[in-house]
């Protein structure tokens, strides 16, 4: 990026002039209309290339830093331009629009371990859409909306393709004004001929077809499922979706979260196939957005609903490989996306569609959860410690939901969380033994009945963890570690109440290391 775009991009507080050579001068081209015109042709020029997308970032930049100075105050400048604002909101909103150079290397790893960093597209991308959307949040007004379904949808479809935390083009920032405009145009932006007519049907439902053969046209599960043919994979055949696939799920996603129980029901047929086909046939970060999409969806509908549709093994199945992609051949931050998606709308589905019905499922379904995913992850992926932070993590949510039913886990579950505790590399990356020393309080809180019969092996856990980061800086992590050993040791006094043990075992341990170890044993009011 050159000096002046780069400049212009990065700062809050804007120089008192700014000259980008060849783009515009500002001195002589005060009027906004002219610069909104600029921008407009510009974008009409635009290829994707890195060097206009430099060009447009710095004539966006302009006629905010110009916009500011004015203050709101109209174009004093005699010149006539072919301008409007209607053109020049849907100029902005297709410079919202992610191109496939952005998509692409949305997909790339950027793992913070290798030192990998996102690259200049996508860099300057996200400052375009943050500028752009400054603009546009001025520049709307109701009237404006109002004034043509054309407007109305491709603003709907920019705010939504920048509305989805999870894309990896937004940010927080651009995220919360997005908000911010459906908030104030909710009424126009979520109304039914937008989410259903515009985005569901004239949208989504052209790009994914029917859905995969496992259901009906009405949703429902299939009875009869027809035998797939054979076919030999072509460029030319390549599903529409793939190339739209980001824009194309983040709007599935806004319209799921916009759309009312009831209206959800009614639509059901438009929104379970574009599901259910990206979980067939999408890249693993596709899989994993539909995962959220469709915990969304399931957590909307109603119980009695769900069953009459017989799509609860379907989801499942749909959902489970989601589990199972891992290092090394998946990249991390794809896998423990992926991995968490999986396991949230799993639990979800097992609870929803298990309510009110007899235990025994709802448990079986969970339990399944914990050994196909926890336990045959740390098989293939142990040695991965990102990866192991997550399955900690995952684990402490599974065992809350299981309750006192994880019992017949303890014999793994106690050394899954006391491992990383006792490691000589505590200090190196205190992040995993905070996430085991966290699990293991859900564990010592939901099996109680049965971890007397650990005692010695959460003792010497909590105590060799805590000699290893008592020297340490008490910064975040550090501190967060340290409460929650005194948390373990906390609740272990509970467990064994009306026994001698563990008022001997404190009393032992301190009077080897009073100075450093009696900290540990202090009261913690959180057990």
């Amino acid at each position: 990026m050159d000096s002046a775009a780069k400049e212009a991009a990065g700062s809050d507080n804007p120089p008192e002039s700014l000259q980008v050579s060849g783009v515009i001068d500002i001195e002589a081209v005060p009027d906004l209309k002219s610069i909104a015109y600029d921008i407009i042709e510009c974008q009409k020029a635009a290829d994707g290339t890195l060097k206009n997308s430099r060009k447009l970032l710095a004539k966006l930049y302009v006629y905010g830093y110009i916009k500011s100075l004015r203050a709101g105050e109209e174009a004093t400048g005699e010149t006539v331009v072919p301008y409007s604002p209607e053109e020049f909101v849907l100029s902005l909103c297709e410079i919202l629009r992610p191109n496939q150079a952005v998509a692409d290397e949305v997909d790339l790893e950027q793992d913070t371990f290798t030192g990998l960093q996102p690259t200049p597209n996508l860099v300057v991308f996200k400052i375009i859409a943050r500028i752009s959307l400054s603009i546009l949040r001025e520049l709307l007004t109701e009237e404006l909306l109002s004034s043509s379904s054309d407007l109305k949808n491709t603003v709907a479809s920019a705010v939504a393709t920048h509305a989805c935390r999870t894309a990896g083009w937004a940010t927080e920032e651009t995220a919360r004004v997005c908000d911010s405009l459906v908030d104030t145009y909710g009424s126009i932006l979520t109304s039914d001929d937008v989410i259903i007519e515009f985005m569901l049907k004239s949208t989504i439902k052209p790009l994914f077809g029917r859905g995969p053969g496992g259901i009906t046209e009405q949703g429902r599960k299939a009875m009869r499922v027809p035998q797939a043919k054979a076919a030999v994979f072509s460029f030319s055949d390549e599903k529409p979706w793939r190339k739209d696939r980001p824009k194309a799920l983040c709007i599935l996603n806004y319209a799921v979260s916009n759309l009312k129980r009831e209206s959800l029901e009614r639509n059901w047929h438009l929104v379970i196939p574009p599901i259910l086909t990206t979980l067939d046939e999408g890249d693993v970060l596709s899989k994993a957005h539909a995962c959220e999409i469709l915990d969304r969806v399931i957590r909307s509908v109603g119980h009695d609903f769900l069953s009459r549709t017989g799509l609860g093994s379907v989801f499942e199945e749909a959902m489970s490989p989601c589990l199972h992609f891992l290092p090394p051949l998946t990249p991390i931050n794809h896998a423990i996306r992926s991995f968490q998606a999986g396991v949230a709308a799993l639990v979800g589905l097992a609870t929803h569609r298990y309510a009110g019905a007899d235990d025994g499922m709802w448990y079986k379904a969970i339990d399944k959860i914990l050994r196909d995913g926890v336990f045959h992850g740390m098989t293939y992926a142990g040695e991965n410690v990102k990866m192991v932070e997550v399955f900690l993590q995952e684990t402490g949510i599974i065992i809350g939901v299981l309750g006192v039913n994880g019992v017949k886990h303890l014999s793994k579950l106690i050394p899954f969380c006391t491992e990383p505790m006792t490691s000589p590399f505590v200090s190196t990356y205190p992040e995993v033994a905070l996430a085991a020393a966290g699990t293991l309080v859900e564990v010592t809180r939901n099996c109680w009945p049965r971890i007397s019969g650990y005692n010695n092996e959460i003792l010497k856990a909590a105590v060799f963890c805590w000699i290893r980061v008592y020297e340490e800086e008490a910064d975040g992590t550090i501190r967060l570690l340290r409460e929650q050993l005194k948390l373990i040791m906390a609740l272990l006094e509970k467990v064994n109440a009306g026994t001698v043990w563990f008022e001997e075992a404190r009393n032992a341990v301190v009077s080897k290391d009073r100075a450093r170890l009696e900290g540990l044993f202090e009261p913690c009011a959180s057990a």
